[in-house]
């Protein structure tokens, strides 16, 4: 009996002693890993920064600095900590040599920092994600976060990333790379959040202000974020499925274009398409299942240049918003799914045949009023 004892206490404590020795290994790992994705995002935020305007500069500061202290959306900032915070920022980006990006390391394996695919088949059984591509400009992007779900078809694969560990300082809140679509949970309801307190300031009588109305912002607005965050994700799932499609039908050249030096032609063209996959995917999806509060959603986050490019549309959402019909709505889609096919189609000719533009008409304005639905 006190042998069985014996025996039975030596194998608890080495089952113990297995389980500290693993679990302690992958917490390091993963705390190492963390800290190189993030000087992978200082680097490319130091080399990027200037490109913001000042304005927009301290307000993504501003959100970069409420997610680096866990501070909730709803809670007010000490201005003096923050500006301290931002000057601390800025220096240890400062401190950066000059360097290239690190490649990451991770269970005693040594990644490039883009093979996003290589290192996920590693990370997602242990509850992780790591992102890596190329923004606006072509700027790193890198992101590493915990694993909400994954979803695999015929046509795509989806990742949802949950609370995230490393980021910089824009965090796009979907991403499309090959047939990966990635849904940053987080940076939805930041979204949300952002166009919620721009309406507050005067709320006006727009798309925000029917989106309100679905959720219950006054009384509980950390709980109503969460489920406007959470319902609101199935419009840039529509969206992301829209640019795959998107993909499939401009040139194969059109990344070529947007790689180019122009950076008007690159931010019409990105708008070009987002408008052309919103066409094909979006906008057709919310209408089929009649989702209401997708459709004020959509219209609430669009960019001023996208508005300025698809007049026909808003004024069809305007028409719906005061009791009319969806029809506008939908002879705008309709049509607007052969109007930027086209334009992206008109886009790449002209860079493809190498045509030259004057300086005083090759801005994004020129392009909106050439191209403007």
């Amino acid at each position: 009996m006190i042998w069985y004892v014996y025996v039975l206490f030596r194998t608890i404590c080495s089952l113990w002693f297995r389980a500290v020795h693993k679990y302690g290994d992958e917490s390091v790992s993963i705390e190492t890993l963390r800290q190189a994705v993030q000087f992978n995002c200082d680097l490319s935020d130091r080399e990027f920064a200037a490109d913001y305007s000042i304005c927009i500069y301290l307000i993504r500061m501003r959100e970069y600095y409420r997610w680096a202290h866990g501070i909730a959306p709803n809670e007010s900032l000490d201005q003096g900590r923050l500006m301290e915070w931002v000057s601390r920022t800025e220096a240890r980006w400062d401190a950066i040599p000059e360097q290239q990006i690190v490649p990451l390391e991770y269970a005693g394996q040594s990644f490039d920092a883009f093979d996003a695919e290589g290192l996920n088949r590693l990370l997602h059984p242990q509850g992780y994600v790591y992102s890596a591509g190329y923004g606006r400009f072509a700027k790193p992007v890198f992101m590493l976060a915990e694993l909400q779900s994954i979803e695999h078809t015929d046509r795509y694969n989806l990742t949802i990333a949950g609370k995230e560990m490393a980021r910089e300082l824009t965090a796009p809140p979907a991403t499309l790379q090959s047939n990966n679509i990635l849904i940053r949970s987080e940076a939805v309801s930041r979204l949300i959040w952002d166009l919620l307190e721009e309406w507050q300031w005067h709320r006006p009588d727009n798309a925000m202000a029917q989106l309100v109305q679905y959720y219950d912002f006054e009384h509980a607005p950390l709980e109503a974020l969460e489920r406007a965050g959470s319902d609101q994700q199935e419009v840039l799932i529509l969206h992301e499925i829209g640019e795959l499609v998107a993909e499939e039908l401009v040139s194969p050249r059109w990344n070529e274009m947007l790689s180019q030096g122009d950076r008007h032609r690159h931010l019409f063209a990105r708008a070009v398409r987002d408008c052309l996959a919103d066409c094909v995917s979006t906008l057709p999806g919310l209408l089929v299942d009649e989702n209401l509060p997708g459709i004020h959603f959509y219209f609430a986050s669009l960019t001023p240049l996208r508005k300025s490019m698809f007049p026909s549309l808003a004024e069809g959402y305007r028409q719906w918003s005061q009791g009319g019909s969806l029809q506008a709505v939908k002879r705008a889609v309709k049509r607007g799914q052969t109007h930027w096919l086209n334009t992206a189609k008109s886009l790449t000719d002209e860079f493809m045949a190498g045509e030259a533009r004057n300086r005083e008409s090759h801005t994004v304005q020129a392009y909106v009023e050439q191209y403007a639905l």
